[in-house]
């Protein structure tokens, strides 16, 4: 969701878009706080809990950690 929040701000210059896309950010931050640092790939927003899946052993998805990277060095660039 956080892409596509960037995404559509970027097309439109909405504020309010970045400003969501920035809260949602600051929650996901959570994902970070692994053992490596290298981020979880599920986040429980209501409760701030982060995880990796099951299905694959408790690893992280190399595919999401670099999509997550991109989308938080987006969010960087727009918002300081």
């Amino acid at each position: 969701y956080l892409g596509g929040l960037l995404g559509a701000y970027e097309l439109s210059g909405e504020r309010a878009l970045l400003e969501r896309a920035r809260e949602l950010g600051d929650r996901l931050l959570v994902a970070f706080e692994s053992p490596t640092g290298v981020p979880y790939s599920i986040v429980n927003l209501r409760t701030g809990v982060a995880r990796n899946p099951h299905w694959n052993g408790g690893l992280s998805v190399l595919a999401e950690v670099g999509t997550c990277q991109l989308e938080f060095t987006a969010l960087s660039a727009h918002t300081g």
